[in-house]
């Protein structure tokens, strides 16, 4: 795997976020330390500072924030290592806390049953389910789209081999199935270090994104996604004998911030924590049974990443180790948010001082306590300006400079619109339009609920933002002529 990504010479980019108007990012590569460095050169939109102003200052920087998106596969070598060594540092705590192997394979025979009882063919559903995915790989250069021109009995025939492929992986619990991965690439994003408009940054790793086709379909047969979700983790709850009180984003959907309002106005002790390399940890968590959905890296078992089974692996993963807790968890994937006594500061796992200090859980903040009580609680809001965005959708090729030599090519503008940096800027003030951002997210379904960073970004970015009076939060605060440019605003 080391070789495969060592021979990469190409990497991504991400667009510019609304704030910022220009955006340059000239970069070197020491190919003897193996790390990227290069300048951010940032030309912020007319109106930034005086949208920086409405904020509170904790909303601004810290880790939340963005300065650079950028990914390079030659970086996918250290990322590789870091998790392996990660994983072998954490092995004796990780053996503390796991389930006998008779459970492992019950849990596994839970999902694999289940996913049976929930996949048929519907093809409005797999008409959704290409439209969200279009632009996504396929593998061998296919994309996605492509996928509109399979006709009915041909679905029907899809299904009928997935169907076949996992009754017999429940026949085989821990077989492997020796697949070629494919692989992508994710950025790191480093962290603003002030709001000048040329900052330094580095950048020594890149996230792998791993999938199979074949395992990557299930999903266009499951509509119900979320009563998916519930039985299979319903079960598996009843499996472990947990004592925490869980509650999950994919079952819950927009109410999961419901919950979240509820558990700060109730419970005052919080920790955001999350797992350390968790889809590597998540591999030894669940054991030998799930060996069919894993890839062998190095002596570790690795959960692939882009999945049908990757989130829920992942969670069931998140509720194993924190099983025993006493308080409330809501899980998704290898995030930890925690009410309750116990630490969840572990070898496999950390908490965030800055997301706990603010109440940041699944993408939007509830602030700092202030008087006993967080402070937006009942009005959560964005934190951490974003120079630039981490849409897959809309990545921006690069590729390494030659030793030496310096890569000057990104130099992307972006037009001011008045009216997405108004929806924009109401996330950061807790709006979506003339409703508060919760009362927006309350409303999401479990089925359009995806990950809590393209769920807030969707909001402006697709229809529904089209939808929403853009001016109402602004007119609220007297802010619409900055935004409108209707009165002199200073460079």
């Amino acid at each position: 795997m080391e070789a495969f990504f060592s021979g990469k010479l190409g990497g991504t980019l991400m667009p510019p976020a609304p704030f910022v108007s220009r955006f340059r990012a000239p970069y070197t590569y020491d190919y003897d330390q193996e790390v990227a460095r290069g300048t951010a050169i940032i030309k912020w939109i007319e109106p930034f500072h005086h949208i920086v102003r409405l904020l509170d200052q904790w909303q601004i920087l810290g880790e939340r924030s963005r300065l650079i998106t950028l990914g390079i596969g030659r970086l996918q070598v250290r990322e590789v290592r870091h998790r392996l060594e990660r994983v072998s540092e954490a092995l004796p705590h990780l053996r503390r806390v796991m389930i006998t192997e008779s459970v492992q394979e019950a849990i596994f025979h839970v999902i694999i049953e289940k996913t049976l009882k929930y996949m048929h063919y519907d093809s409005d559903w797999i008409r959704s389910y290409i439209k969200e995915h279009e632009g996504s790989s396929l593998g061998q250069q296919h994309r996605w789209f492509e996928a509109y021109s399979i006709d009915h009995s041909a679905w029907q025939q899809i299904l009928s081999n997935l169907k076949s492929l996992l009754e017999y992986l429940n026949a085989h619990p821990g077989a492997y199935l020796n697949l070629m991965y494919n692989f992508g690439l994710r950025a790191r994003a480093p962290p603003l270090s002030s709001l000048a408009e040329t900052q330094d940054w580095e950048i020594d790793r890149s996230r792998i994104i791993s999938f199979y086709p074949l395992l990557s379909m299930f999903t266009a047969f499951i509509p119900q996604k979320a009563a998916w979700y519930t039985e299979v983790l319903d079960e598996v709850y009843k499996l472990l004998h947990a004592r925490v009180q869980i509650h999950y984003p994919y079952v819950l959907g927009g109410q999961i911030y419901t919950k979240v309002r509820d558990l700060f106005l109730n419970k005052p002790t919080f920790q955001a924590g999350d797992g350390k390399v968790w889809e590597a940890m998540t591999g030894t968590v669940l054991g030998r049974p799930f060996n069919p959905l894993m890839m062998k890296v190095g002596p570790y078992n690795v959960l692939p990443s882009g999945i049908t089974f990757t989130s829920m692996l992942d969670t069931i993963a998140n509720l194993i180790v924190n099983r025993n807790l006493s308080g409330d968890l809501i899980a998704l994937g290898d995030d930890m948010n925690y009410w309750g006594p116990e630490s969840i500061e572990r070898v496999f796992s950390e908490v965030s001082p800055g997301d706990t200090r603010y109440g940041y859980i699944l993408g939007v903040a509830s602030g700092p306590i202030v008087s006993g009580a967080r402070q937006y609680v009942t009005q959560p809001r964005l934190m951490g300006i974003r120079a630039m965005l981490d849409r897959r959708d809309k990545m921006v090729p690069t590729h390494l400079p030659p030793p030496g030599g310096i890569n000057e090519d990104y130099d992307v503008e972006r037009p001011y619109d008045p009216r997405m940096v108004s929806l924009y800027t109401g996330l950061y003030k807790g709006w979506f339009g003339a409703r508060s951002l919760l009362d927006t997210l309350e409303r999401i379904p479990p089925s359009e609920y995806v990950s809590p960073g393209e769920t807030i970004e969707n909001l402006v970015d697709t229809e529904s933002g089209a939808r929403v009076d853009a001016w109402a939060w602004a007119e609220q605060y007297g802010f619409k002529p900055v935004l409108t440019r209707a009165v002199k605003v200073a460079a």
